[in-house]
């Protein structure tokens, strides 16, 4: 049995709610810069997973609403989640057919371009920053297989499972 995918449509919203919640949760510096950055990540799933419905224009709403909350210039983390989702968009079905292993090394390098990306727009406005922070890059590549089975289980149930007669 197929789900129909319109019966589902709260689950994407709330999904960048849950996300934005922890991303913007206050923590320790110590443990924010060790913390996975679930807004990219969730993004990379849905354009995974949904490219006909999530558009690069969701992606440049979506980073537009972290740089309002993030107090950044405005279009900072929007066109750098712009660019990571439609390269995600391209390579869509070639991640789909990766083993979850390689999806996740996938998504830690569509994470390091956007945060390549963001420190470049930033070190333009003479703003200080370091142009590369490893720790998220690899919290997120970890943290992968998680979002990507919850996200998962929860976009399709239990009608995966093999049904016994």
């Amino acid at each position: 049995m197929l789900l129909n995918p319109d019966r589902y449509w709260w689950l994407v919203p709330t999904s960048f709610i849950f996300a934005f919640l922890w991303q913007f949760w206050p923590l320790p510096p110590s443990v924010r810069e060790l913390a996975p950055d679930a807004i990219v990540a969730v993004t990379l799933y849905w354009m995974m997973q949904r490219p006909p419905r999530m558009s690069s224009g969701w992606a440049l709403i979506i980073g537009l609403l972290r740089d309002g909350i993030a107090g950044t210039a405005l279009g900072t983390h929007g066109l750098a989640l712009v660019l990571t989702a439609y390269l995600t968009q391209l390579l869509a079905e070639r991640l789909r057919s990766f083993a979850l292993w390689q999806q996740a090394l996938a998504v830690g390098a569509l994470c390091t371009l956007y945060q390549i990306i963001g420190n470049l727009i930033e070190l333009l406005r003479h703003a200080e920053t370091s142009l590369l922070l490893p720790a998220p890059i690899i919290a997120t590549t970890v943290c992968w297989p998680i979002c990507f089975l919850a996200l998962n289980l929860l976009e399709h149930g239990y009608s995966r499972r093999p049904h016994r007669a």
